[in-house]
């Protein structure tokens, strides 16, 4: 009789070869794009920006969807309101949705907004039955921490408070992209301080977020990674946190993997956690972000579902499904979890 492990994994999709041909192709091309300048740093963050929307940098010009509606939510900040982006259903009217899509943008807290993921957002909305509204939070360096989690904060309690008149459903889903997969995670612990009685019925979408920013070995031990790699998420993290080198991040304010998970738990034993889906791919440094958090969340008594996409590099789910199957597989995969939770199978 042999010994069984009370965890398991799919241990053959972190095999160096078992990416495709041309999974491995595109990240030579990403590579080779991620060489030809300038950086945002070199040229400074807020003309970066203008030259990603103006289609002057390696990265393709954001998509702008004419469905996509433009609103202000108000901040803690008196006189001061939040811009987000705001998608219905393409099969429904307001009067049909089942409730909020809360998303946080990637761009690690220096680049991106509510208007650079369209495509995405239109995604979620559509699988899900949900209106999917992008917050468009303060951005480091002009806005370091605690600026960006304090708006993404307020408009959830907002969407918790106002989401059935205002937008025809409340608050069911939360998630994000990399920076917006960690606010994920912590505004929801802070809905879940802030209101003993908050549960969040559909779940968490978490795309290869970064849950400790003091780094996980994978940001140092991964060979020739595309998108994202060690250096350029020290810049960021310069912006975001300039009084705090990575050493001195070991704490659930900035990092989440440090959260007590136990706190959360009822009287009963249970968690008051919702089901999280975490996706990553092999060829991310954020790798073992993934890994470790899906993990915590299962030890802490919560579902979590950990998918794993072989040769997939930081960002990847936002490639058309021609350009990578691994993203045709995650969108697949993203859009079976939420009609599961829409629907209650």
């Amino acid at each position: 009789m042999s010994l069984d492990s009370d965890l398991t994994i799919a241990a053959h999709k972190f095999n160096p070869g078992a990416s495709s041909d041309k999974a491995e192709k595109l990240l030579d091309q990403l590579r080779h794009v991620g060489k030809i300048g300038p950086t945002w740093w070199d040229v400074g963050a807020e003309r970066y920006r203008q030259m990603r929307l103006n289609g002057e940098t390696p990265t393709p010009k954001p998509t702008i969807l004419p469905q996509g509606r433009d609103i202000l939510i108000p901040s803690r900040e008196a006189g001061r309101k939040i811009p987000c982006r705001l998608f219905y259903p393409s099969h429904s009217s307001r009067d049909g949705v089942k409730g909020v899509f809360l998303h946080f943008h990637g761009g690690g807290w220096v680049l991106m907004s509510e208007a650079t993921s369209d495509p995405l957002l239109q995604f979620y909305a559509d699988v899900s039955d949900c209106v999917a509204l992008s917050v468009g939070y303060r951005l480091a360096p002009e806005h370091p921490f605690p600026a960006a989690p304090e708006d993404c904060f307020d408009v959830a309690e907002y969407i918790v408070e106002h989401g059935g008149r205002e937008f025809g459903g409340s608050l069911r889903f939360i998630g994000g992209e990399s920076a917006g997969a960690q606010m994920s995670v912590m505004t929801t612990f802070q809905l879940f301080r802030s209101r003993p009685t908050f549960s969040l019925p559909g779940g968490l979408v978490l795309n290869f977020g970064v849950y400790d920013l003091s780094l996980l070995p994978s940001a140092f031990t991964l060979k020739k990674p595309a998108m994202l790699d060690r250096d350029i998420m020290g810049q960021f993290h310069k912006a975001f946190l300039p009084a705090r080198p990575p050493a001195e991040c070991k704490d659930a304010s900035v990092s989440p993997l440090y959260e007590q998970l136990e706190d959360f738990r009822m009287g009963n034993g249970d968690s008051r956690l919702p089901k999280a889906l975490f996706i990553c791919g092999t060829a991310d440094p954020l790798l073992d972000d993934s890994v470790f958090m899906s993990v915590k969340w299962m030890m802490a008594g919560a579902e979590a579902i950990l998918k794993i996409y072989e040769g997939a590099p930081h960002s990847f789910i936002a490639f058309s499904a021609e350009t990578s199957d691994e993203a045709r597989r995650a969108k697949a995969d993203v859009k079976t979890f939420l009609s599961e939770q829409v629907n209650g199978r």
